[in-house]
């Protein structure tokens, strides 16, 4: 066995093991890449989830804040504590002693847009 066979064998050693790497490599590629996917997937369910809450809570809010009555063109606030209705010229509940929530008509148009 000549140096230069010595050499041959070594560097088809050398060609094993860097296929064998690679193999490994790849593999551990695509459980990495099936792993994100699969927190990409929830993260996304997670954020509409949420995004979907936030709406919700918004339309809440603007439910139990404020009501406009077309019968009279005036400002009729809902108590967020009670829930009872009152005008909007007292600056505090006159059933429950609550503060006015400081909530305007311009808001609530500015709400709509959402």
């Amino acid at each position: 066995m000549g140096l230069e066979d010595v050499a041959y064998s070594v560097i088809g050693i050398v060609a094993l093991l860097l296929a064998w790497v690679t193999l490994r490599l790849k593999r551990d590629l695509l459980k990495l890449n099936d792993i994100i996917g699969r927190q990409n997937r929830r993260i996304n369910q997670l954020l509409f989830q949420l995004s979907r809450e936030i709406k919700n809570d918004i339309q809440k809010q603007r439910q139990s804040m404020v009501s406009f009555s077309d019968e009279k063109d005036s400002e009729r606030i809902i108590c967020p504590r009670c829930q009872r209705t009152y005008s909007s010229n007292e600056k505090k509940c006159p059933h429950c002693g609550a503060r006015k929530p400081k909530v305007t008509k311009k808001d609530l148009m500015e709400w709509d847009d959402l």
